[in-house]
């Protein structure tokens, strides 16, 4: 799944690693990439890679994978993940004024 969002990337990568906290999600490595941030977790059985890309310096675009097994994605956590960060950023974003 993914989304693009109006937020520079440290801004999407620290909602994107609160939102996994509230989530319950356990992050196993969070790092720099080539093309950006590279995010993964775990939780119950799942595999959860999330890559964060700066398109500019505004925008930021999110990929997240949650795999269930070696053929297997479970698009709803895909999608709760990214609506979850989504959220975080628009709080931010209004708490900023």
């Amino acid at each position: 799944a993914y989304k693009t969002f109006i937020a520079p990337l440290p801004r999407a990568r620290q909602a994107t690693l609160a939102s996994l906290d509230r989530m319950g999600m356990k992050v196993v490595e969070d790092k720099k990439s080539d093309s950006g941030w590279t995010i993964t977790a775990t939780a119950e059985g799942r595999d959860i890679d999330i890559e964060l890309q700066r398109l500019t310096p505004r925008t930021t675009r999110m990929r997240v994978v949650a795999n269930t097994g070696p053929f297997f994605k479970d698009r709803a956590t895909e999608a709760a993940i990214i609506d979850e960060a989504a959220d975080t950023l628009d709080h931010q974003g209004s708490l900023r004024g």
